[in-house]
């Protein structure tokens, strides 16, 4: 795909820079119309999966939907972060300045994906059937879950405030 400039095209330094700046704003936005966003999509996430009373209630559809919100979370988190990480890698190598921020924040990155792992592997796996949905709807399961959840939010607060201090560095 081809895109035109109304002007000089920025310099890769301005572009890495701009994404950076866009990336804190949207972490640290709570909220997106009615959606939970950046780090309190995770405190929300967490909360939902130890409170939620659709949970109890053996509603298998209700259960499935819930898992499949939980998998889109799981996925989401982890190719983002993943994405992230290499990203930041590539910034790092264009504002030398910024680089020791940039190479730590991409690190808290991939613990981050690792974090993910471990909430498969408390699933027993990644389905998308009725057996994982009652593995979910297990309080045990989602307290462990749950703390993975808030576990990664701390670990996605880190990486952005990396990211903040080479901004400002």
């Amino acid at each position: 795909m081809l895109f035109e400039y109304k002007g000089p095209k920025p310099p890769r330094a301005v572009s890495y820079r701009n994404a950076l700046e866009w990336a804190v704003k949207l972490t640290r936005t709570p909220r997106f119309r009615q959606y939970y966003a950046g780090l309190a999509a995770f405190s929300a996430w967490a909360t939902a999966l130890v409170d939620d009373p659709g949970f109890g209630t053996g509603d298998e559809t209700g259960l499935l939907e819930r898992l499949m919100c939980h998998n889109d979370a799981l996925s989401a988190v982890a190719d983002g972060r993943r994405s992230a990480a290499a990203f930041l890698h590539g910034a790092a190598q264009a504002l030398p300045k910024m680089a020791a921020d940039l190479h730590a924040a991409a690190e808290v990155y991939e613990a981050e994906v690792a974090t993910v792992v471990k909430m498969v592997d408390v699933l027993g796996g990644f389905g998308n059937d009725s057996v994982y949905a009652r593995r979910l709807a297990e309080p045990e399961v989602r307290s462990a879950l749950a703390a993975l959840v808030l576990q990664a939010r701390e670990q996605e607060e880190t990486a952005i405030g990396a990211v903040e201090r080479a901004l400002k560095g």
